[in-house]
């Protein structure tokens, strides 16, 4: 019984120091805090300032494939974020309350984006999709009180969307943003 409870104690420290390891900085002129979830890389929180972004294909030789709950929330000075083509899950409030933001560009092969990923980014005026999203995967607040954004998406292709840029006029308040109208270039 005594040997069961060591090595239980032994097996639990080692998965603790394994995780641990991939919950660090990585610097890069990124300041991501990461997570190895599977075969990829999490970012689960942004530690930098800068106004632009640029999220790295790979970090510790493996893909970046989802960005994290709240990972660039409240990056009220983040104008520009480019995010590689190995992410498929935008996570809910992602970049929430990023008012600075102003177009994204969503990578082909996203398949999900979460609840209330971009809420609040009214400065936001132009979304690219490069790929199409299957309906279940975009969830329906996902642009909260953006506009009609997604309603727009699946217009010609209600199943998957249609690829293509996505644009508004500028706004001013969140209630400008909410009735706001998205055009397809």
């Amino acid at each position: 019984m005594n040997n069961k409870i060591k090595l239980f104690g032994i097996i639990a420290m080692l998965a603790v120091i394994s995780v641990g390891a991939f919950a660090q900085q990585y610097e890069d002129g990124g300041n991501f805090q990461v997570d190895r979830v599977g075969n990829g890389i999490k970012i689960w929180e942004y530690l930098g300032t800068n106004t632009v972004v640029n999220i790295p294909l790979t970090i510790q030789g493996l893909p970046v494939t989802i960005i994290g709950a709240g990972a660039f929330s409240n990056q009220r000075s983040l104008t520009s974020v480019t995010i590689p083509n190995s992410v498929t899950t935008i996570e809910n409030l992602a970049f929430a309350e990023c008012q600075s933001l102003t177009s994204i560009i969503i990578p082909n092969r996203v398949t999900k984006i979460e609840e209330q990923a971009f809420r609040g980014c009214l400065a936001l005026t132009s979304v690219t999709f490069q790929g199409t999203i299957p309906l279940g995967g975009f969830h329906e607040n996902a642009f909260f009180r953006l506009g009609d954004l997604r309603t727009k998406f699946y217009t010609a292709n209600q199943i998957n969307g249609t690829p293509g840029t996505f644009t508004r006029e500028p706004v001013r308040t969140v209630a400008e943003s909410a009735s706001s109208i998205w055009t397809k270039r």
